[in-house]
């Protein structure tokens, strides 16, 4: 317990954690590849929006802990240097692009290439879900709900376990379930990511401070994709 009581323990009642948990392992998972039930991806979609409308509490109470906390807000700044800087900069461009000329390879990144092709379609929806509902999904698994639960058991595994499952969501699809290994390069990239909004999450107290960050990463990536059209 902190000084002003503001603490990131995960305070939700036990249906809604096994709800979190049960839609965080089809997310990260992706299990509907390998079985072919592609078609029941937008069932599993509207069962994510479900889960958002089910935690909104949840993210109520974190938002109003920024009252009581004001300072906490600092650290959105901070996460948006440390994920441009570490994740973009100097993981995605400057490492990134020694593995390829070490390895004389030319990786893309599967996943945004989907995504990419997504925003193509339907660019408005897409806007929406990549810039808006994916962070506060993902936030409220990946760092609610996994990083969360395990925070108070064990701080080294909440932030290793939270982030590797963070960095498999994205490379899952290709790597494993598509069979194109070599997509594994791209994992890393998502688990600086993760790491650093659980950072976030743990020095902020408040879930709020990584949603807004993965927010604002989304949509500057996003951006990035119209403007290399």
């Amino acid at each position: 317990m902190t000084k002003n009581g503001i603490t990131i323990e995960n305070n939700s009642s036990k249906w809604k954690k096994i709800f979190c948990l049960i839609i965080l392992f089809f997310y990260c998972s992706a299990i509907f590849e390998p079985l072919n039930l592609h078609k029941l991806g937008p069932l599993l979609t509207l069962i994510e929006f479900v889960l958002v409308i089910v935690m909104l509490p949840d993210l109520s109470r974190e938002v109003k802990k920024i009252k009581g906390n004001w300072k906490c807000l600092i650290y959105v700044p901070i996460g948006f240097v440390l994920t441009l800087g570490v994740g973009a900069i100097l993981w995605d461009t400057v490492i990134m692009q020694l593995i390829r000329s070490a390895l004389d390879i030319s990786l893309n990144n599967a996943n945004d290439d989907l995504v990419d092709g997504m925003i193509k379609n339907s660019p408005v929806i897409m806007g929406l879900m990549v810039c808006i509902f994916g962070p506060i999904l993902e936030e409220i698994l990946y760092r609610y709900t996994a990083f969360g639960i395990l925070y108070k058991k064990n701080r080294f595994l909440a932030y290793l376990i939270s982030a590797l499952l963070f960095g498999l969501q994205h490379v899952i699809v290709a790597a494993v379930w598509g069979g194109n290994t070599i997509q594994f390069l791209n994992m890393p990239g998502y688990i600086i990511s993760g790491l650093i909004y659980a950072f976030l999450y743990s020095k902020s107290k408040t879930l709020a401070v990584p949603i807004l960050v993965h927010m604002i990463g989304n949509s500057i990536g996003m951006l990035f994709m119209f403007l290399a059209r």
